[in-house]
């Protein structure tokens, strides 16, 4: 994992009791199965946790994001104007 940002409504301050965590994940490379083990451990954490809320992680490559980047797509934009690394 290259960079870890929460994003969304939680971020802004704006969140509802039912707003889910919105995390974004930036890899280096594609990768299906540590993409499928982070959302799983996104599900996990928050059961143990008990969040009255989900978290969700959006997990994208370097390349998808830059793709999506220059397309002006809402997600990328709100990753990085509200997204808070951590």
């Amino acid at each position: 994992m290259a960079e870890v940002r929460v994003f969304g409504s939680r971020a802004r301050g704006e969140a509802r009791p039912d707003s889910d965590l919105d995390l974004f994940v930036l890899c280096e490379s594609e990768d299906r199965a540590l993409r499928g083990a982070l959302i799983d451990l996104a599900w996990d954490v928050a059961y143990d946790l008990e969040l009255p809320y989900s978290a969700t992680p959006h997990v994208m490559s370097r390349a998808h994001f830059a793709r999506i980047l220059g397309l002006e797509h809402r997600l990328a934009r709100d990753i990085l104007v509200e997204g808070i690394r951590v």
